[in-house]
């Protein structure tokens, strides 16, 4: 997914005002966004969120916090994200 800010003091303006032009997001599609909520915490990652968020009718939850992957934040999500309109 490629992204641009809708205004320079928006979360995404900030970041490329900061650091520059890169790799924001790295999203996961699984099947049950708490099941890969649980799979990670198995295999011993701490992740952000305990439970999943919503939004544009897609759950979603964050994984590692970026520093810890490099910069890039991570999520695991259960939909597709179609947002109408942003094509």
């Amino acid at each position: 997914e490629l992204m641009e800010p809708m205004t320079e003091d928006s979360d995404v303006g900030r970041l490329l005002k900061q650091k520059g032009e890169r790799f924001f997001l790295i999203s996961y599609r699984v099947g049950d966004v708490e099941n890969g909520l649980a799979d990670m915490k198995k295999a011993g990652f701490k992740t952000i969120d305990q439970k999943p968020r919503e939004a544009f009718g897609n759950r979603y939850a964050f994984l590692q916090k970026p520093r810890d992957m490099f910069g890039v934040l991570t999520e695991v999500v259960d939909g597709a994200f179609d947002i109408p309109g942003s094509r």
